[in-house]
């Protein structure tokens, strides 16, 4: 029997910034599932995807706008966002935003989606079973009574979705890691995002009756990202209050789960970040693998590092190869956000020091003919004009694809600032 989950909705977003960019994949990973005909059987014209350019303010806004007017009280509705986030502190008022693909560092207030925004899109939402699912880093701050930590680093939900939780008894949250941790990236899919994929497709049920629920996703991943990391990610959930509804079919209406929607044995990073540093960049979309034929043709190619186990000729030759180009200038400026965001805070440098971080991302941006000292000399200047600013610069350039565009000049200035 082969029904579909007609009461399902999803707005899923992968923002696929360069030191995140496997977002975009997880997302569609996602996205996939759920309208497996042969699994979730999501309708696909239920299903909003929005990835890299696509994941622009508005269309994020539309597309929960869309949801408003399309479900009703028996629909479900999930949530998934995956980018980076925003705090702005204005005396004892505090701001949040979802850094959006078109968010400007030096305006995020007009460019970004504000988080009264978003919680204002999701309540007008009718559904009864809503589930908002977070793969990020620093995500957390379910463990405790307080709302969600916005940080600069992955996803973010604004403070204001804790609301949601009162809203009614169908609102659920899960964030992919407490808000200490960092989230691991992997192959096909992050530890998180695998364990949300395995669960639709059946694995960790709790009944055997076709139906995938809140608890079961909730609960698998709890026991599965801990296992895969080395116990340094751990889900965070809160649905004290929420009725344990049904997400999606796992064999569309069948008892018998089908087999996994991936070949080959998954695997996780051994450190958050690593697989960022062995990809294949191209047009602002990480792609790792090998690289085999007997021909490239096209224009250019520009490369950091080409490494691997040698070249080979001929009929099969095949070699493994690792290319890293470097982010354009608008992707490195969207690294700088939480920088804007500290000359902002300050109090008499705040053009100032602006300005030295405009010349800074310019500077960057001119990639391999960027001048190291020059880098190294305007990150002193900034510090000594945003003293509060030097774990924000160091956790920046932290970045491995910062660190790609910088030299030995730029690391020891680095270094003296870790050791403040």
């Amino acid at each position: 029997m082969n029904d579909k989950f007609n009461q399902g909705f999803a707005v899923i977003v992968g923002v696929g910034n360069p030191d995140i960019a496997g977002t975009i994949n997880d997302a569609k990973g996602l996205a996939e599932i759920l309208k497996d005909p042969q699994r979730c059987a999501y309708p696909e014209e239920n299903i909003s995807l929005l990835l890299d350019k696509e994941s622009v303010c508005k269309n994020v806004v539309g597309a929960l706008q869309s949801l408003q007017n399309k479900t009703s009280s028996d629909s479900t509705v999930i949530f998934y966002f995956s980018g980076h986030g925003y705090e702005e502190q204005l005396g004892s008022q505090t701001n949040y935003y979802l850094i959006t693909w078109d968010a400007n560092p030096s305006d995020i207030s007009n460019t970004a989606l504000n988080g009264n925004e978003l919680s204002q899109l999701l309540k007008g939402i009718p559904c009864r079973r809503m589930l908002i699912l977070l793969d990020c880093c620093h995500s957390g701050g379910l463990d405790d009574a307080k709302a969600f930590t916005i940080t600069s680093s992955k996803s973010p939900m604004p403070i204001e979705a804790q609301n949601l939780l009162q809203a009614g008894t169908g609102r659920v949250i899960i964030a992919s890691s407490m808000a200490n941790e960092l989230s691991f990236a992997g192959n096909p899919y992050s530890a998180f995002t695998l364990a949300l994929i395995e669960c639709l497709a059946g694995q960790g049920v709790s009944k055997r009756d076709g139906l995938v629920r809140v608890a079961d996703i909730a609960l698998y991943a709890r026991e599965k990202v801990p296992a895969r990391t080395k116990n340094r990610q751990h889900p965070i959930l809160n649905y004290e209050q929420a009725d344990n509804f049904p997400i999606a079919y796992y064999a569309a209406g069948e008892i018998t789960p089908k087999e996994l929607p991936f070949k080959g044995e998954p695997q996780i990073e051994e450190e958050p970040g690593e697989y960022y540093r062995m990809s294949i960049t191209n047009s602002g979309n990480l792609v790792t693998g090998d690289v085999t034929g007997t021909n490239i043709q096209g224009g250019n190619i520009q490369t950091g590092n080409v490494s691997g186990t040698g070249i080979t000729i001929g009929t099969g030759a095949h070699t493994e190869v690792t290319i890293i180009t470097y982010p354009a200038s608008d992707e490195i400026k969207k690294l700088f956000v939480p920088l804007f965001e500290a000359a902002a805070k300050s109090e008499n440098n705040k053009a100032e020091a602006t300005q030295v971080l405009k010349d800074l991302s310019n500077e960057i941006a001119k990639k391999e003919k960027s001048n190291d000292s020059h880098i190294g000399k305007l990150i002193d200047k900034f510090v000594d004009m945003v003293p509060g600013a030097v774990s924000t610069v160091v956790s920046t350039f932290a970045s491995p694809l910062l660190g790609k565009l910088t030299g030995p000049v730029t690391q020891f200035v680095l270094d003296k600032l870790r050791g403040k």
